[in-house]
């Protein structure tokens, strides 16, 4: 049985079923949809005490009960739809709001082979597959597209000028056979326009969870997604990553000093290669 309003993505199937039925014979079934709880429609095929119904909109649904010349009609349930989800930056994906292993954080999240490759996890597993920070967290399995499998964020609104730092943690079960671990920017939840921001390549296998970070910036203001992208080919088992986060990246300035330094002048070079003094004469 499912609540009387459940939010879902689109598309996505929903079981429906009747709490507190009876098994006795002779019943009839018949599910029944209906797009604003009040004008219904029989759904063909649906005569059973459970039916599986794939959403793509605002739906409610209700079951017909029959026994001899008695009908009786169940609490109806509405279906939402989420709505899509934007970001600002500071922006944080940590995993831990998921439920259900291989659930992506929201419905605007997107990957490219889920759950065979891509994966999420409300636990940790065999194969070293742990979190960085809480419970929860994300992985590539083995034996990703030769080109590369991908989970790309919901949108994020980002602003031209401004630079940006991206980070992710990694780990792996130590086997060798990942050879790239990235993080991309792009416009869209495709291959299509994606931009490298910070790579590791190689032969990846580290134990201990890593980080890769790297700083961009786009050209235009708007919505913006976060592409992580993992290369591994059949010999290990998986590669996890955790805590993905853009920032704005920080500036230093410094400011022109207008007034007079009185000597003697000590300078402690440190680690300063070399420097100088202006002007070069005077007190």
């Amino acid at each position: 049985t499912i609540s009387s309003q459940t939010l879902i993505c689109s598309p996505q199937n929903v079981n429906l079923s009747l709490s507190g039925s009876s098994a006795t014979s002779g019943l009839l079934y018949q599910w029944q949809s209906s797009p604003n709880g009040s004008t219904w429609t029989s759904i063909t095929s649906a005569t059973l005490a459970t039916s599986t119904q794939s959403v793509t909109g605002t739906t409610y649904f209700q079951n017909i009960l029959t026994c001899a010349t008695n009908t009786a009609v169940s609490n109806s349930v509405q279906i939402n739809i989420a709505p899509t989800t934007t970001n600002t930056v500071p922006y944080f994906e940590g995993f831990e709001g998921i439920t259900l292993n291989n659930q992506l954080p929201n419905c605007s999240w997107a990957a490219s082979n889920l759950p065979t490759i891509c994966q999420t996890n409300t636990i940790s597993g065999s194969n070293n597959r742990i979190p960085k920070t809480g419970t929860k967290f994300a992985d590539f399995r083995y034996g990703t597209a030769t080109t590369g499998d991908y989970f790309y964020t919901n949108g994020i609104q980002l602003t031209a000028g401004t630079n940006y730092i991206a980070s992710a943690d990694y780990v792996t079960d130590g086997a060798a056979g990942w050879s790239e671990f990235s993080l991309l920017v792009g416009s869209s939840q495709s291959t299509v326009g994606l931009v490298n921001i910070a790579s590791v390549t190689g032969a990846i296998t580290n134990t201990v969870y890593a980080n890769v970070n790297g700083t961009f910036s786009v050209s235009a203001t708007g919505i913006y997604y976060m592409a992580i992208k993992g290369i591994g080919n059949g010999t290990p088992w998986y590669l996890s990553f955790d805590d993905v986060k853009v920032s704005v990246a920080p500036t230093c300035s410094v400011a022109p000093f207008a007034g007079t330094i009185s000597g003697p002048v000590n300078v402690n070079s440190g680690s300063i290669n070399s420097y100088s003094i202006s002007p070069s004469t005077g007190n």
